[in-house]
């Protein structure tokens, strides 16, 4: 890969950069050369052209600063620069990569949106069943206290005349059951407690029914 670095620094000690060194400048550009080497074996150029440039960018001036001050250059480094790129030969190679990350990155994206939305779906039927549950569980449970309570206010009705009980909720019972039925038939019990005899007309005429009207 190719990169350029413009490091702009400030003579903080003009006596030490100027008769410290015979060249302060010409170290200066090896102090840089070195970070450049020192970052790029440090990360990968597809790294430090695409996908990190700015994590690039400082460990070269991070790296810069660290020598400057190990040299006492006097010099005190400003906010700088660094730029990658790829080489023409294989910068469309580059491009194709990049391309189909961001297309890879995409569909990432893409289907993690699907996932959310599918996720909040189903947390809100699953909240939309709870309550339900719940509210049929506090409609049973307030169905069963009401007749509980039923129960024992009738008990001492019960306890008075046990017979009398047993027939009104027998009447009341065959009310529902026979409702809707064509035909009754009610059999009394017999003052001396003898059984009665039953006998069924079976050649009797069934009954007609009146056939719809047509339209």
């Amino acid at each position: 890969m190719h990169v350029r670095a413009t490091m702009k620094y400030r003579i903080t000690d003009p006596v030490r950069f100027t008769f410290g060194f015979a060249n302060g400048t010409a170290i200066l550009t090896n102090v840089v050369n070195n970070a450049l080497f020192w970052a790029s074996a440090r990360m990968s150029a597809d790294g430090a052209l695409y996908k990190d440039k700015g994590g690039f960018r400082d460990l070269v001036v991070q790296r810069v600063r660290q020598k400057i001050n190990e040299l006492d250059l006097g010099v005190t480094l400003e906010p700088s620069d660094v730029e990658t790129k790829p080489p023409i030969d294989v910068r469309a190679a580059f491009e194709n990569v990049n391309s189909e990350e961001q297309k890879r990155s995409e569909r990432i994206s893409a289907a993690e949106g699907d996932r959310d939305q599918i996720v909040s779906k189903a947390q809100g039927e699953a909240q939309a069943i709870l309550a339900r549950a719940v509210g049929s569980s506090n409609r049973f449970v307030t169905a069963v206290a009401a007749e509980a309570t039923a129960f024992r206010d009738q008990l001492p009705e019960y306890l008075k005349d046990r017979q009398l009980f047993r027939d009104r909720l027998l009447a009341d019972r065959l009310g529902r059951v026979m409702t809707n039925a064509q035909e009754k038939f009610f059999l009394s019990e017999r003052p001396d407690g003898l059984p009665r005899e039953i006998r069924l007309q079976l050649s009797r005429e069934p009954v007609k029914r009146e056939a719809p009207e047509t339209r």
